[in-house]
Parts: structure tokens; sequence; C-alpha cells
């Protein structure tokens, strides 16, 4: 017979093990971009210390707005004018954490499902930049783009 000490460690460590096993469960669901809610950029996007942020928009520029689904980009082609200054903004149109980022540019917006995200956006230079979601594997789906600098 076990004595009234030993039957509580017991019972405790019954209802701590289940307890456990669905804390760990709902972690990786989260991680997994799971129910538990949007994902963390920090954790799953782009959006960590070593990535620039877009800076705030420009009011009165020029609005383009690139539209992000499940996995594409549309248009997935943008012109601007060499030293002009435009608002470009990332419409998150799908069911997971996307963002834009502008290959040699150090420019990127990041939005979460069904959110905008919006920044001032200036390339003194011509040429042809490409833009991608660089959440890992997005890229790789059909998220990229072009940038056209004229």
């Amino acid at each position: 017979m076990l004595s009234s000490s030993a039957s509580n460690t017991s019972r405790r460590s019954l209802v701590t093990l289940p307890g456990l096993m669905v804390l760990v469960a709902l972690t990786l669901s989260g991680c997994m971009g799971g129910w538990m809610g949007p994902m963390n950029p920090g954790m799953h996007g782009p959006a960590g210390p070593s990535r620039a942020q877009a800076p705030s928009s420009q009011p009165g520029a020029p609005e383009l707005v690139v539209v992000a689904t499940d996995f594409a980009f549309s248009p997935n082609e943008l012109r601007i004018s060499a030293g002009e200054v435009v608002n470009l903004t990332l419409d998150n149109r799908g069911r997971l954490y996307h963002d834009l980022t502008i290959n040699g540019l150090g420019f990127v917006l990041a939005a979460e499902s069904g959110e905008l995200a919006t920044g001032a956006l200036m390339v003194p230079q011509p040429g042809r930049y490409e833009y991608e979601c660089s959440v890992p594997g997005h890229a790789g789906a059909g998220m990229t783009g072009s940038l056209v600098v004229e």
C-alpha cells in the first residue's frame, strides 16, 4: 500500500504528464502555423534584427499595391521611375504570414494573414530588382517578382 505522500505524488504525476503532453502539442501546433494564431515573424519570417524594414509611408506619394496569396504575388512585375518616391503596399490575402523582400535594396514589408503593410520606396538608380517572399519555401513555390526602375 502507498503512503499518503507517495499516493499524492503519484496522482500529481498523472495529472502533470497529460498536461505536459497537451502543452507540447499546442506549442508544436503554433510553430507549424496551426490554430494557435498568427505566426511570430521573428521566428518564422524575415523580420528579425538582421533584416531592414521599410520606411514609413510618404503622404501624397503614388501607391503601388502587391497582393500576396498562397503562393503568388500579383502583379509579379512593378515599374517605377528612378528617384521617384512611391508607397508600396503588401496586401496579404493568403492564409499564411508573407513578406515582400526586395533583394539588393534592404526593403522588407511583412504582413500577417488579412493585413496590409505599407512603406515608402525610392530607388535612385535604374535597374531590375527581384522581390520575393523570404519565408522558407515560399519563393520556390512561386512568390517572386521583379521591380523595374526606369
